[in-house]
């Protein structure tokens, strides 16, 4: 495939800034909820279209779905916009997508990986992990395409990603596949090179800090914590936890001030 152009690299840039600003927009006037349903119904429609690799279907609902997002933040002129530089590289759009994603169940599961995130609610999730989606796409097609990525590294993608990401189920291959564009063991020889852990330790270490972050919030529940931030088993959350940081996680809530004084239970 040739390199893709300039001025589709501005575009994607230009919709990552207008689609920031949308769900910032949403998140601060608490509006998400109410468009979550339409969200998880298109995302449904996307998973259908991908298992069926129907890349016309597929590229109409995620068109949809971006437009429901940014439409949702009601800012007069961004839907127009984003409209606009959404049709402008529509036919360059359309053969990355094929030559790009052969398995459209790859792109799709990046969607998830998006809509949980805004989901989050949460803004230093939503508002990055917005950005990194379409940047994410940019980066495959510039390294598939025989081009630099980015000024960032494999590994450094890879970090980026789960700095976002890390509430969600993620596996190393496919990190290695769609992020870093190599193969698990090269993945996790740079890790280990450059960070001194595995892509999993590395994963580890950010589930556990913003655990103890959320854990210093007022009426926190140890329990829901360890979901927040992607465990599905708690006696595994309150034991990686004693041993990073020397104590169960209801041990860290009580030893907090008294603002923190409605406590979980581990």
């Amino acid at each position: 495939m040739e390199h893709p152009s300039a001025s589709f690299h501005k575009a994607s840039r230009f919709r990552a800034v207008l689609e920031r600003h949308a769900i910032e927009t949403i998140l601060d006037a608490d509006g998400i909820v109410p468009l979550l349903p339409e969200f998880r119904s298109l995302l449904g429609e996307l998973e259908q279209s991908a298992k069926q690799n129907d890349y016309e279907r597929f590229m109409s609902i995620d068109h949809a779905l971006h437009r429901c997002m940014v439409g949702g933040a009601k800012v007069p002129g961004l839907l127009e916009s984003w409209e606009h530089v959404f049709t402008l590289h529509t036919d360059e759009m359309w053969t990355i997508l094929q030559s790009m994603w052969p398995r459209l169940i790859d792109l799709y599961q990046e969607h998830v990986h998006l809509i949980a995130a805004w989901e989050t609610k949460d803004h230093y999730v939503a508002l990055p992990a917005t950005e990194e989606h379409i940047r994410a796409g940019w980066y495959r097609v510039r390294v598939l395409s025989g081009g630099e990525a980015s000024n960032l590294g494999p590994a450094e993608r890879v970090a980026a990603y789960l700095q976002i990401h890390y509430a969600r189920k993620l596996e190393v291959p496919w990190l290695a596949r769609h992020v870093a564009f190599l193969s698990s063991p090269q993945l996790n020889r740079l890790f280990q090179k450059q960070l001194n852990c595995s892509p999993n330790q590395y994963l580890k270490r950010i589930r556990l800090d913003r655990a103890r972050k959320r854990l210093c919030l007022p009426g926190v529940q140890v329990g829901d914590v360890a979901k927040e931030v992607g465990y599905a088993n708690p006696s595994h959350f309150i034991r990686d936890f004693n041993r990073e940081y020397g104590m169960t996680p209801l041990k860290f809530l009580k030893s907090q001030p008294a603002e923190c004084s409605t406590r979980g239970t581990s």
